[in-house]
């Protein structure tokens, strides 16, 4: 019995998946592959201009050390606890 409800999810969600991607194909192969031409009409090279205007620092970073120094002492030991 476990085996046939085992099956049988493995097989729904298979389905699924397939008809997910069978969907994603739908909306988007065109697209895809109209993508190969579109990159090969584009141009190799694109000049890009930039000009900085100004530049603020807005607010001064707060630079935190930990202190990495052992502690002072070793705690004593606790006496061990009598057999009852």
């Amino acid at each position: 019995m476990t085996a046939i409800l085992l099956s049988t999810l493995f097989l729904s969600i298979g389905f699924l998946a397939a008809a997910a991607m069978a969907a994603t194909w739908q909306r988007y192969g065109r697209k895809a592959l109209a993508l190969r031409g579109e990159l090969d009409a584009c141009s190799e090279w694109r000049k890009v201009r930039v000009r900085i205007n100004e530049v603020t620092v807005r607010q001064q970073a707060t630079v935190l050390r930990p202190d990495f120094k052992r502690p002072a002492g070793r705690p004593a030991k606790q006496p061990a606890l009598a057999a009852a």
